[in-house]
């Protein structure tokens, strides 16, 4: 094993690079895609939320597998050309997203009301209101479930394997037909995974315990 390691740490260490690079940035699509989104829901206008909802519908109840191979092989023929890697943030991106639509919609909603009710008596108009004072609240809430869908965006990313974005997986398969150790490199990527996994939600509960202690907020457990 540790032959198998010393030999291609390189390979490995390089294809874990993406990886890492590819979660941030399908991270970086999710949450651009999942706030407007998450906003819209709790619109008072219904068109805006049954819009909303229709998209978040859409891309959730879609294979992300599915997503990826669009956004790779269909794209292009509307004139929108992708790379391998462009492809799979996009579709990693809007498809976490979809989720942490309804993780934003829930975390807004948890606000208490009295929050609004006093943004209102201080005559504050409510698009500030919501970005001074729901949504710092709210972001607090909605840490730990956005650190989960985060995790599963990273252990999603082996897809792009798929679509030719040479990431941790698709490595481990090109080592693996070169030099067989089939069993000794699953176990060391799987290992990697679980490394990532963990720092990952470790950085989450960092940044949640900072904000509580900065905001005053304390999430309240079910």
């Amino acid at each position: 094993m540790w032959a198998v390691l010393e030999a291609y740490a390189p390979d490995l260490a390089r294809g874990a690079l993406t990886t890492i690079v590819l979660a941030l940035s399908g991270g970086a699509v999710a949450l651009a895609t999942a706030l407007p989104l998450g906003i819209c829901l709790t619109s008072r206008h219904r068109g805006v939320r049954w819009a909303a909802r229709c998209w978040v519908e859409l891309f959730r109840g879609v294979s992300a597998l599915v997503l990826l191979f669009f956004c790779f092989y269909v794209l292009p023929l509307f004139a929108i050309p992708l790379t391998a890697f462009q492809a799979a943030t996009i579709g990693l991106g809007v498809n976490i997203g979809a989720y942490g639509a309804d993780v934003v919609r829930g975390a807004i909603e948890s606000v208490p009301k009295g929050q609004m009710e006093a943004s209102v008596a201080l005559s504050m108009p409510p698009g500030m209101a919501l970005r001074r004072i729901i949504l710092p609240q709210a972001l607090v809430m909605m840490l730990p479930s956005l650190a989960t869908l985060q995790v599963i965006l990273l252990k999603a990313t082996a897809l792009a394997s798929l679509i030719a974005v040479t990431e941790l997986t698709a490595e481990a398969n090109r080592i693996a037909l070169v030099d067989g150790h089939r069993d000794t490199l699953y176990l060391m990527i799987l290992l990697i995974y679980f490394a990532l996994s963990f720092i990952f939600s470790g950085m989450f509960r960092v940044a949640e315990s900072h904000l509580s202690r900065r905001l005053h907020v304390h999430r309240v457990n079910a």
